[in-house]
């Protein structure tokens, strides 16, 4: 038989989860926030890179362009007629900034 300690005790226990829920969803969000913005950050970096003609000689940089490649790469044909090399402004890596965030 429950008593009222029971039924008091089972509704904090409820709200407790709740509240818990509530508290993963918030810190699931601020997560993806910070992931976007994160990559957001190394598409930016990849333009200006591309834009002041970067060498792919520099280990710094071709981890910027192997890291952010997937990214890219499904909107590399826009890149098709432009030239591989020097200063470049890509516009799959302008186009993935873009919309990155409204994703």
């Amino acid at each position: 038989m429950k008593t009222a300690t029971d039924a008091r005790l089972s509704a904090i226990g409820y709200r407790l989860s709740a509240i818990f829920t509530l508290a993963r969803a918030v810190i699931l969000a601020r997560l993806l926030a910070w992931l976007t913005g994160a990559a957001e950050a190394l598409l930016l970096a990849r333009v200006l890179a591309r834009l002041l003609a970067a060498r792919l000689d520099n280990p710094t940089f071709a981890g910027l362009y192997l890291v952010t490649w997937p990214l890219v790469a499904p909107l590399a044909a826009l890149d098709h007629a432009q030239r591989q090399f020097g200063a470049v402004l890509e516009i799959s890596t302008l186009t993935a900034a873009i919309f990155l965030p409204i994703i």
